[in-house]
């Protein structure tokens, strides 16, 4: 069986890409450059449009910054006067009365030097006149020291009295005149940096 040969005949006339556009080359050119200048103007409007917007923002938080920053120097320095006075006020009266008797009997022990005979007398507060006891035979076993307890003496305090003089050993004072000066110093900073 032959089959029918059927052909389709194209009636629209065909174009070429030179038909459509009825412009020359220049106006093509023309136009891009018209386009482009045309959305180029659009965005750069578009974007000072969000610069005037978001520029205050800045502004403002880079001065909220600077003076966040500048005022850091006197906030940290009222925080280490702060952490210095509580760690001295927590950490030196510990120290002072677990020292004390070492310290206490290592002067008075120098001061035997000076004692005629070698005799002295030394009384400590309660809590601490059995330990200075203990460390003025260690150092100056051969010396005459007799160690007596002073109710009237607090803490980190010990008086000592030989013939020709005596003097007091207040380690206790000598801490809280330290504490006083640290909260001094602290409040100060403290003032200044209010200003």
């Amino acid at each position: 069986m032959k089959g029918a040969a059927h052909f389709l005949e194209r009636f629209d006339a065909t174009f070429s890409p030179a038909d459509i556009v009825s412009e020359s080359d220049d106006g093509l050119e023309r136009a891009r450059s018209e386009g482009y200048a045309a959305g180029f103007a659009a965005g750069r409007a578009a974007a000072n449009a969000d610069k005037d917007v978001e520029e205050p923002i800045f502004i403002a938080a880079a001065e909220a910054l600077y003076a966040a920053t500048a005022s850091a120097p006197d906030e940290i320095a009222e925080q280490a006067a702060n952490a210095l006075r509580i760690i001295a006020e927590s950490l030196l009266p510990t120290l002072a009365k677990a020292g004390f008797a070492a310290e206490a009997a290592q002067v008075f022990s120098r001061m035997l030097r000076d004692a005629a005979g070698g005799s002295l007398e030394l009384r400590a507060s309660p809590e601490q006149a059995e330990l200075l006891a203990q460390e003025m035979k260690l150092r100056a076993p051969d010396c005459a020291i007799t160690v007596t307890e002073d109710a009237s003496l607090k803490g980190a305090s010990a008086r000592a009295s030989w013939n020709t003089g005596g003097v007091d050993f207040d380690l206790e004072s000598a801490v809280n005149e330290c504490l006083s000066a640290l909260e001094r110093a602290s409040e100060t900073i403290r003032s200044e940096s209010k200003r």
